[in-house]
């Protein structure tokens, strides 16, 4: 069963595009996420899609949500599919099960780059990247790097990779054999600003690499846990799973404009062109982008994880006993 999201006071519908900032805070910014959404359509209520299975992931391509899921039989690769869905209306558009065969699999966050979806496994004797074509679901291959549970990022024509306790990885999406690594760190979080891929590390740093050879242009310490990385355009947002707190830095001059609470935990992050989104165990908190203000925080009914979050350029997408569309 798919639980709604809403908040604790007043009871209702929530959407993502009527939780604006208010004429008081300074103009929203930029969302550099638009540019990903070839149409715009009429805004939907909040809808909710029961899944069979436990969603590990979803996806966006301008279109269409892909939803990573298993079925209730088992976790095995021949259980897994990819649910192609409408974002207007989550109609189940296809289903892709044409997985390779992997031992004892286990998946975890997807990334589209424009063409095709990347999917994070972990087999018993292989672990990386699959590839499929997000048109048609055709498996496309297999690229190495990266870690289960870690962060990914595209820069427009390479993918990027974290690694536990090792580093992050760089590869060419059109050709995976064209890669480079740069070891350091325990990292999490990735993301990309346009010029510079930032990683949230695990031992309490936050490193920013060029990303045209992967140069370390800065670096600062940050106490607890940083974990995961979302951009708004200007700025940058730092998840700490210790302090439960999110951390916004200025990327031009790496400046620190503040560090604002949560009250449930803070995990993975998202930006909707006006707030940003941070999921906690059983909530998501919504704080205002050009303040920090918190928004509200609402129940999901069930347990999040990093990466079954997704914004689709007007509803919010997050995944606890089903989908929940905001």
């Amino acid at each position: 069963m798919a639980w709604p999201l809403r908040p604790p006071v007043p009871a209702g519908r929530v959407h993502a595009q009527n939780l604006q900032a208010p004429s008081a805070c300074e103009a929203a910014v930029p969302n550099p996420l638009a540019v990903s959404t070839l149409r715009w359509y009429s805004r939907n209520q909040v809808a909710h899609f029961p899944s069979p299975g436990g969603i590990f992931s979803i996806v966006f391509d301008g279109s269409n949500m892909y939803v990573l899921t298993t079925s209730p039989q088992g976790n095995s690769s021949s259980a897994a599919v990819i649910n192609k869905l409408r974002a207007t209306d989550g109609a189940l558009l296809a289903t892709f099960t044409n997985f390779p065969s992997l031992e004892f699999a286990r998946f975890g966050s997807m990334l589209f780059d424009g063409q095709n979806i990347w999917v994070q496994f972990l087999a018993s004797d292989a672990s990386g990247l699959l590839e499929f074509r997000a048109s048609d679901g055709t498996f496309v291959g297999i690229a190495g790097g990266g870690d289960l549970g870690r962060g990914m990022t595209f820069d427009g024509q390479n993918i990027w990779t974290a690694t536990a306790g090792f580093g992050i990885g760089r590869f060419r999406a059109n050709d995976p054999r064209q890669s480079a690594g740069f070891p350091g760190g325990d990292p999490q979080g990735l993301a990309f600003d346009g010029r510079n891929v930032w990683v949230a590390n695990l031992t309490g740093s936050v490193t920013v690499h060029r990303a045209s050879d992967g140069v370390i242009v800065h670096s600062f310490p940050m106490a607890g846990e940083p974990y995961w990385l979302a951009f708004d355009g200007v700025n940058m947002w730092v998840t700490n799973a210790t302090n439960n707190t999110v951390t916004k830095i200025r990327v031009h001059d790496f400046a620190e404009l503040g560090t604002f609470p949560v009250p449930d935990s803070a995990g993975a992050i998202l930006f909707d062109g006006a707030n940003i989104w941070i999921e906690g165990r059983r909530s998501v908190t919504l704080l205002r982008a050009c303040d920090g203000a918190q928004v509200g925080t609402f129940a999901t009914g069930g347990v999040t994880a990093p990466g079954i979050f997704a914004f689709d350029g007007i509803n919010v997408w997050v995944g606890a006993n089903g989908l929940s569309k905001m």
